[in-house]
């Protein structure tokens, strides 16, 4: 668990992060070995969640490479939505870039858009509370919370 007080706003419990796969975590289907690196740090603190459609086919692989995080296949963003709404939207963090990652960025507790190599939908960046321009700077802020308190702080 992750806690932080955004001064004067809220405070937040943090016990789940959920990341869109293909364009947020992989690009053209493969997670690099720093992003994965980062995925095990993460799971110390947090339940892990990646969602996908498997588009690339490499989930599979995936969970060889990351055995602590839940690897859960989804075919449309309303399957996000409702996979977020039923692990506790009041204590989750979502990473994504698609339209499809829309409606879980409006219901979680925080929402982070990734531009990213594979770039990033308006949407879905206008419905986050945070922008970032690769998925490390992402996991970084989450990893280091001093760097969410300044971000979202009035």
């Amino acid at each position: 668990m992750i806690n932080f007080e955004v001064f004067g706003m809220k405070n937040y419990e943090i016990e789940n992060i959920v990341f869109d796969l293909n364009g947020t975590l992989a690009v053209d289907g493969i997670v690099n070995a720093e992003v994965i690196e980062r995925l095990q740090e993460l799971g110390k603190l947090l339940k892990v969640y990646i969602l996908t459609a498997d588009t690339f086919g490499t989930a599979s692989a995936l969970s060889s490479s990351v055995p602590f995080a839940y690897i859960v296949r989804i075919q449309s963003g309303k399957d996000k939505y409702e996979f977020v709404k039923n692990i506790d939207p009041k204590k989750t963090i979502v990473i994504g870039n698609g339209n499809n990652d829309l409606l879980m960025m409006k219901t979680a507790a925080i929402s982070i858009a990734v531009i990213g190599i594979e770039g990033c939908s308006t949407k879905a960046a206008m419905a986050s509370d945070i922008l970032v321009n690769n998925i490390i700077d992402a996991m970084d802020l989450i990893l280091k919370p001093k760097r969410l308190i300044a971000t979202l702080r009035i």
